[in-house]
């Protein structure tokens, strides 16, 4: 998780529930589709998870306004792969959407597309136990 100070916009933080900010960020990492929590020096907490149908805006913040926002960052968990480079446009077909941009696609998948160079996809979690090649084992920390 990565933490800086800076606020959600157009979110009362008053709705969320007392936590402490290591529950805050913890809380948030553990949960599969949360992707950002947003926390004051209250204690108030809420999460926004990958599916959050709304425009979700981050701005920077200073200390003393005690707002901070966790974000979960992509690091590959395989031993092997290093940076960002096995996920560029070359070999790899991200959108993050299928082809009507109705269904999240949280998965990757290995296979060939079409004629092109790209062996890497992103597919629906939900089916991917029906497609060859799908990996489900990258997690976002």
């Amino acid at each position: 998780m990565m933490l800086v100070f800076g606020k959600v916009e157009n979110v009362d933080l008053a709705d969320g529930p007392d936590k402490s900010e290591k529950n805050c960020i913890d809380g948030c990492f553990s949960e599969t589709d949360c992707v950002v929590a947003y926390m004051n020096s209250n204690g108030n907490c809420l999460y926004f998870n990958y599916n959050y149908e709304k425009k979700l805006s981050v701005t920077e913040t200073t200390k003393s306004e005690g707002l901070k926002v966790a974000i979960k960052h992509f690091e590959w968990t395989d031993g092997y792969t290093k940076g960002n480079s096995a996920l560029s446009s070359s070999n790899a077909a991200l959108s993050g959407w299928d082809y009507y941009k109705t269904v999240r696609e949280n998965c990757l998948s290995a296979a060939r597309i079409d004629e092109s160079s790209q062996t890497i996809n992103d597919v629906s979690c939900d089916d991917a136990e029906n497609q060859f090649g799908t990996v489900c084992g990258y997690q976002l920390i």
